[in-house]
């Protein structure tokens, strides 16, 4: 039996469906008591709503090893802890957001001429060298200095050679990072995107690179 939207009396098929699926079929209304079209319905919705029933009472055993590996996965994705330990010591431990160091960076790459749009994304935490013991970003059992590395993306004009601008882009932000937050810096990866034939308040007419 394939179900209309509504039944020759009137009824709508989809409160059946939802009827059925709260285990409320024999939950009659005073139009189903009376109405054997409706009963009719419920009854065969209630026989196919069997087979739902069954596949959420079946335990699925996952393999092993997988809840362990979307871990990893998840882990592997995430660029860091969304507060960065800056410093540490017996007064007390200072943190901030990896939206800050972006920030920071996005101001101090937007100052070096011949950059026209810039975004600084994933900052993350890193210790100068290796702890003996398990690190995760941002903690180490070992207390060597800090550093962060972060990726920046950039729009730059035709006219200032890009390997330049790469170089002043590096130097502002980690002298910039230095000097508002004390972080000192690993590696700045720069990715130009684009190029421009002017900056945006000269008639931005953007040139993706291939």
């Amino acid at each position: 039996m394939s179900f209309p939207d509504r039944l020759a009396c009137g009824a709508a098929v989809g409160p059946l469906v939802d009827q059925v699926a709260e285990g409320e079929a024999e939950s009659l209304t005073e139009h189903q008591q009376a109405c054997v079209l409706c009963q009719a319905a419920l009854v065969e919705l209630d026989g196919l709503w069997m087979s739902v029933r069954a596949a959420r009472a079946e335990h699925v055993a996952l393999p092993d090893g997988v809840v362990a590996a979307v871990m990893r996965r998840v882990r592997a994705m995430t660029p860091g802890p969304w507060a960065l330990s800056v410093t540490s010591g017996a007064r007390g431990t200072t943190t901030m957001p990896r939206e800050v160091i972006e920030t920071v960076a996005d101001h101090a790459a937007a100052a070096v001429g011949g950059v026209v749009l810039v975004s600084a994304r994933s900052a993350r935490l890193v210790s100068a060298r290796v702890s003996d013991g398990p690190t995760d970003l941002g903690r180490t059992t070992d207390p060597a200095p800090q550093r962060v590395d972060i990726d920046v993306w950039l729009v730059t004009d035709d006219e200032t050679p890009i390997p330049v601008v790469a170089r002043r882009v590096r130097s502002r932000i980690a002298r910039e990072l230095m000097a508002l937050t004390g972080l000192s810096v690993g590696q700045i990866s720069v990715r130009v995107d684009a190029i421009t034939g002017g900056r945006p308040d000269q008639g931005w007419a953007p040139m993706t690179l291939a």
